[in-house]
C-alpha cells in the first residue's frame, strides 16, 4: 500500500513508545510504501532538526534516502500542483504527492506540539 504521511504523523511515529510506531514499523518491514517528494522530505528533515539533535535528523534523512519502502516522486517535486487546500496551502504537497504516486491514501492528524 502506497501512503503520504503528514509532517506531525511521520515525526510522532518514530518514537518507539509512540502509540503511532505502528505506522513508522509497516515502513520499516515495507508492509507500507512511504511516498515522499523532496518538499516533504526536507519538511520532514527541518521539524527533526528543529525538535531533536542535528545527528537525529540526519540518521532519519540517510534513514529515507536508504530503505527500499520509500519512494520518492518526482526527485525534484511532483509534476502537477493541483493548490487543492485553500485553509493550508503548505498543506498542498501532501496531496500533490498522494496523486502523483496514485497513493491509496494521506496519513494525517491534528497539529501535536512537539
Amino acid at each position: 500500500m502506497q501512503v503520504v504521511i503528514d509532517t506531525n504523523v511521520f515525526i510522532t511515529s518514530i518514537g518507539k513508545i509512540s502509540p503511532y510506531r505502528w505506522l513508522f514499523d509497516k515502513v520499516i518491514s515495507g508492509e507500507l510504501t512511504l511516498c515522499l517528494s523532496n518538499d516533504i522530505f526536507f519538511e520532514y528533515w527541518e521539524i527533526l532538526d528543529n525538535h531533536t539533535t542535528p545527528e537525529i535528523a540526519q540518521n532519519i534523512a540517510n534513514f529515507l534516502v536508504t530503505i527500499p519502502s520509500v519512494q520518492f516522486i518526482n526527485p525534484i517535486n511532483p509534476i502537477i500542483k493541483w493548490g487543492l487546500i485553500s485553509a493550508d496551502p503548505d498543506d498542498n504537497k501532501f496531496v500533490d504527492c498522494a496523486i502523483s504516486a496514485r497513493a491509496e491514501c494521506i496519513h494525517r492528524m491534528p497539529i501535536l506540539k512537539y
